[in-house]
């Protein structure tokens, strides 16, 4: 009797018995690229959304692809790169100098591309479906992508079909990454059955049935939420939409500005009746707002006002009572609440911040302003990572270097109430965050969630970009996770309402100068996702998180003897 010592082969060499192990034929690169050409055309500016459910195919083939591990990776690495840098070539407009961001950033996220592959490749050599392991990975980059930094959510799976109202619907339970799982699993089907060649029907017919029985329910389900809704009349809004140039933010005058947005509520005021509110664009506002925290006694705004070092504590004291009579007479002139996007000086019991906020303002001299801090800030817009430890990320910026931004960032979501209807304020990219805009709903005081979020940004940096387009398909994913309206007033555009079926009611064409004011319809159904978020993206980022302690476990395992 003979004995030997054997132990399992390397995931790197390793043959799946139960997975047909295929050979490219020409560089992994040119498949990689393949689906990174192919994939940039189903998002805007192209928006041919079918090419999503099968871009991905010439990617997901190299998770069994039998080439050296260095040549898929790096043919998986040029692949994210080209995709990348197509479609972040919005970048390049904010000046001329942001070409170096440009590459930056493509470079970083395009080694998402690469860890997909090694996830994936990993996942099956621990016994797991290529059918299952693609879409799992996948996802859970996505997922991983939603919360690194501050969160870049997008360019997903599921915002090629944005247009598409019977797709989008399965968001309001299972998020848009739910969708894009979806996409990803047809991929992967698409790859199995083409790298199989003594596949038995039986087994065809099982994989492919359950892939279609999930995209019939899919479409069957969207059909079914677009029957029930019912929405009813809401406040009737006013969305001011400027075209200034962002240098001209900075080089016009005060006064220049704020004619632009007086002549704009002149013309929503000759044109309809009175809004229930008007809305401005993020940083519309040319001065400078002090925001003073409402909790705070007489002597801790005093002392506060002591010891910030910008104005001297008479002069904090007049700028505020100009600027907040300012804005209060306008409102008063219309007639009409403002939520108005401005840069303020924070005083809070932490002391005194730089922020991104939004004001609404009252007609009513006796109200209260409220404010709402952005909380999501964005790097190196609003401020730069690391600047202290890395002083040449400066370069990156369009900034000098005595104007390098540090805002600081809010803590909580915002909800006004105006009358009958509760209002929840998102600021800039903020309504691309999944879980933070959920937030204005799961964390909603005395359980009333908004009826309407209102967001303010201003996509002046990217004018004549795709970046306008494929904001407001990110942004349309929130109105269906939540089954509510969205208004975005958006300097330079894409300004428009949103119903909770995730379809533009009405809208502005970017680059133009106009004011847009209709009915928000008000949407009664409640939705799974605003209770428990992004089971979807958390379960697959979850999944990948595990593949590598598996992976070395596997590796680690004794020898075992086998006798013959």
């Amino acid at each position: 009797m003979a004995e030997i010592m054997t132990q399992p082969a390397s995931p790197s060499t390793q043959v799946f018995a139960s997975e047909a192990v295929v050979t490219s034929k020409g560089h992994p690169a040119l498949s990689a690229v393949a689906s990174a050409v192919g994939l940039w055309f189903s998002f805007a500016p192209a928006e041919w959304s079918w090419l999503a459910w099968v871009s991905l195919v010439p990617l997901f083939r190299l998770v069994t692809n039998h080439a050296s591990p260095s040549r898929n990776y790096l043919g998986a690495w040029m692949g994210g790169l080209v995709f990348w840098l197509l479609c972040l070539q919005w970048i390049r407009a904010i000046d001329p100098a942001a070409w170096a961001g440009w590459l930056v950033m493509a470079a970083v996220l395009s080694l998402g591309w690469p860890l997909f592959l090694w996830l994936a490749r990993r996942a099956v050599s621990l016994g797991v479906s290529p059918l299952l392991a693609a879409p799992i990975a996948w996802v859970g980059l996505e997922s991983l992508r939603t919360h690194i930094l501050s969160g870049f959510p997008w360019y997903f799976l599921a915002h090629s079909q944005y247009r598409i109202a019977p797709l989008i619907q399965v968001a309001d339970f299972a998020g848009s990454l739910g969708l894009s799982f979806l996409i990803a699993t047809v991929n992967a089907l698409i790859c199995d059955l083409m790298s199989r060649t003594t596949l038995r029907s039986r087994d065809v017919a099982i994989r492919s049935g359950v892939v279609g029985l999930a995209v019939v329910f899919t479409l069957g389900y969207g059909v079914f939420r677009l029957s029930t809704a019912q929405f009813r009349p809401g406040p009737r809004i006013t969305l001011l939409q400027s075209n200034l140039l962002q240098r001209m933010k900075s080089d016009q005058s005060a006064d220049e500005i704020l004619g632009i947005f007086r002549g704009l509520m002149d013309q929503a005021a000759r044109e309809g009746p009175p809004a229930d509110l008007i809305v401005w664009p993020e940083t519309a506002y040319p001065y400078s707002f002090i925001d003073i925290d409402h909790k705070l006694g007489s002597e801790e705004v005093a002392k506060a006002f002591a010891t910030a070092k910008k104005h001297a504590s008479d002069e904090w004291v007049r700028i505020h009572d100009i600027v907040t009579e300012h804005v209060r007479s306008i409102s008063t002139s219309y007639h009409v609440p403002m939520l108005i996007g401005t840069p303020a000086d924070r005083f809070d019991s932490r002391g005194v911040s730089r922020t991104n906020s939004a004001v609404l303002v009252m007609p009513d001299a006796k109200a209260r302003l409220r404010t709402y801090q952005k909380i999501q800030l964005v790097p190196f817009g609003e401020y730069i990572p690391l600047i202290e430890l890395f002083p040449f990320l400066t370069a990156l910026t369009p900034y000098p270097a005595g104007g390098i931004p540090s805002l600081a960032p809010g803590q909580s979501p915002a909800w006004f109430d105006l009358g009958p209807y509760r209002y929840s304020p998102l600021i800039c990219f903020e309504d691309t965050i999944p879980h933070l805009v959920r937030r204005s709903f799961s964390e909603a005081p005395d359980g009333r969630q908004p009826d309407l979020l209102v967001n303010l940004t201003n996509d002046g940096w990217f004018r004549n970009t795709s970046e306008q387009q494929i904001h407001l398909a990110v942004s349309i994913f929130r109105a269906v996770e939540n089954r509510v309206p969205m208004a975005r007033a958006v300097n330079t555009g894409i300004s428009a309402i949103i119903d909770g079926n995730g379809s533009i009611v009405a809208s502005l064409p970017a680059d133009k100068s106009s004011q847009l004011t209709a009915i928000a319809p008000l949407d009664d159904r409640t939705a799974l996702y605003s209770v428990v978020g992004d089971w979807v993206g958390w379960s697959c980022m979850f999944g990948c998180i595990f593949v590598g302690p598996l992976t070395f476990w596997r590796s680690r395992r004794p020898r075992r003897a086998i006798a013959l």
